[in-house]
């Protein structure tokens, strides 16, 4: 580990240290790292409710039944507000920020500097770098795997109608190792 901040990012820089991490994780990273001379840095953030977009996130203070993320129950969280006679914090936002090593990684400059800029290709992070998802990462993005855990966190009469529909699956093509994507920074 290179560094730690306080939104929880790891940067490790050590290509072992990465392969150790992604041994149990993705076959495809695996091999990928094994076979490869180049450098790679690893940005590792521990994602957090607050983190996941879901249409569950509480959109007013302490709307605890939309909270799907959590795993205790509704009243639990209430028994919790009660003990420590505050309420229980529920997530508002989504978003995952990179620290500024990020930009001087890839070579470019940190957008959260020129945000108020003309050059707006300053925020596509395709032009500085290809950008995939993993598709081996993602086996269990589906609105099928969505509702098992609704059901085992005994959540499922909280999911909404387009979580039932595999229209709102990810569309990847698994006879691939990864999938194109265009990422963008916002502010």
């Amino acid at each position: 580990m290179e560094s730690k901040n306080k939104q929880k990012t790891i940067i490790v820089r050590k290509k072992e240290m990465i392969q150790e991490v992604f041994a149990d994780k993705s076959i495809f990273i695996s091999k990928y790292l094994e076979n490869s001379t180049s450098e790679f840095v690893l940005y590792y953030k521990y994602l957090t409710h607050s983190d996941l977009p879901t249409f569950g996130k509480a959109t007013r203070p302490n709307n605890l039944q939309k909270n799907l993320l959590y795993y205790l129950t509704v009243q639990e969280m209430k028994e919790i507000e009660d003990r420590n006679n505050k309420p229980f914090e529920t997530a508002h936002q989504s978003n995952i920020g990179l620290p500024k090593s990020f930009w001087k990684d890839l070579g470019m400059v940190d957008p959260r500097e020129t945000v108020n800029s003309n050059n707006s290709s300053l925020k596509q992070i395709n032009n500085y770098a290809d950008v995939f998802l993993v598709n081996d990462l993602l086996q269990f993005f589906t609105c099928e795997y969505t509702i098992k855990i609704f059901k085992k966190l005994g959540k499922e009469n909280y999911s909404k109608n387009e979580w039932k529909n595999s229209s709102v699956d990810l569309n990847i093509d698994f006879t691939k190792d990864l999938t194109p994507i265009e990422l963008n920074h916002c502010k």
